[in-house]
């Protein structure tokens, strides 16, 4: 059925010009709303890859600072102190940075902070929740991690992380290759430089 019906008349022929048609109108609808598809899915991968970039950053400044406070103290800070005497009572940070990925009643969430002591030696892990929201992580059943002194002593940040440590890497890791919103946290491992 025609919207609109209008004809022109010229010596010899007649041109009827027709109005848009319900199918044309469709179609130009559909195609808009695949265009808007295509920008809103596009923008999600953006704003979520932002944000794992902002987190491994903060988890870059949160390491200098506990780094800091592992000079001045000679041990990091215990599981239940978490992130807190890096702000107080010296100031290593001004302000403990929130994960970006915490949702809902934990919008003002902190990373999340866990350490394992083996002998003297102490691996702390920063965790933020991950772009699914949740902290995988502390469903994982994470065995102790034996290594002895003198391995430790020989680390460097840019060794690759120990045997012993590599199950918490693989089982607990973000990855974006499986998805936007995939299982996973994003942490980084101390003293070893994985990110």
């Amino acid at each position: 059925m025609p919207l609109v019906r209008w004809t022109l008349r010229h010596p010899g022929s007649v041109w009827q010009r027709r109005g848009v048609t319900f199918f044309e109108i469709t179609v130009v609808f559909v195609v808009i709303a695949v265009l808007a598809a295509v920008v809103y899915f596009g923008t999600r991968r953006l704003t979520v890859e932002t944000r794992v970039t902002r987190v491994r950053e903060e988890h870059r400044v949160l390491s200098r600072a506990l780094q800091n406070y592992y000079v001045d103290n000679s041990d990091f800070p215990t599981q239940l102190q978490g992130l807190v005497p890096l702000s107080e009572p010296v100031t290593y940070l001004a302000s403990i940075p929130q994960d970006v990925f915490a949702r809902h009643s934990d919008q003002t969430s902190p990373y999340t902070y866990r350490t394992y002591n083996e002998g003297s030696f102490t691996v702390w892990v920063l965790i933020s929740r991950g772009p699914d929201g949740d902290l995988d992580f502390d469903n994982l059943d994470v065995a102790p991690v034996e290594f002895d002194d003198d391995y430790v002593a020989q680390l460097r940040p840019s060794d690759p992380v120990p045997p012993g440590l590599s199950n918490i890497l693989s089982d607990s890791s973000y990855d974006p290759t499986n998805g936007l919103f995939s299982d996973g946290d994003v942490f980084t491992l101390s003293p070893f430089a994985r990110n």
